[in-house]
């Protein structure tokens, strides 16, 4: 076990983390990128619900 804890310690002293500017950057852009996502889904079932309902009211 102490061999473990030992080679675990050797690999994260390798592990090149990432600067707090990094994180705040690359999550501002995870962020920006879902809400863009999220607006697009919306936007896209609004419309076809629309579109479905006025056929319905046409044909149905």
């Amino acid at each position: 076990m102490s061999g473990f804890l030992k080679d675990f310690k050797k690999e994260v002293s390798k592990v090149i983390w990432p600067s707090f500017d990094s994180i705040v950057k690359s999550t501002r852009i995870v962020i920006e990128f879902v809400a863009i996502l999220v607006i697009f889904i919306a936007l896209s079932d609004f419309i076809l619900r629309q579109f479905s309902l006025n056929l319905f009211r046409i044909f149905g």
